[in-house]
Order: structure tokens, then C-alpha cells, then sequence
């Protein structure tokens, strides 16, 4: 069998030697789902903290101050 490499190699237009088995290297193949590779998932929104945008906590709210005359210029 003869592969020819096209794509996706890195940085340069040919591949790096060594990086591709040369005609007579012994290959060994496996086989690994075709599924994309991803990240681990984001938490639920109510298990993120709210410094990273999760909902803030009611019972951890301060309430703000009773508006006044002096809050008006």
C-alpha cells in the first residue's frame, strides 16, 4: 500500500523525517472511534460559581442601600 500525506502534517508543506514511515517500515494499526475530540464539558449553570457567570446566590446578596437626597446631583 502506498499513502500520500497531504494535509495536516505540521508546520512545513513536507513532513518531518522520520515522521511518516518510509516504504518497507513495519506499521501497526489500531483501530479509535471517529467521534470529535473535545474538551471536558462546561458545569450545569447552577454549579458554576458566580465569578464565572453562574447565577449569583440570594442568600449571599447584600441589599443595596435605601436611595436618598444625596443620590440625586
Amino acid at each position: 500500500m502506498v499513502l500520500r500525506v497531504l494535509d495536516r502534517m505540521g508546520r512545513s508543506r513536507e513532513p518531518a523525517e522520520g515522521s511518516v514511515p518510509q516504504k518497507g517500515d513495519r506499521i501497526v494499526w489500531t483501530l479509535f472511534e471517529h467521534d470529535q475530540r473535545v474538551g471536558p464539558k462546561l458545569p450545569d449553570p447552577e454549579e458554576t460559581p458566580w465569578t464565572h457567570g453562574g447565577p449569583p446566590r440570594a442568600d449571599l446578596a447584600e441589599a443595596p442601600d435605601p436611595v436618598t437626597g444625596e443620590d440625586f446631583l
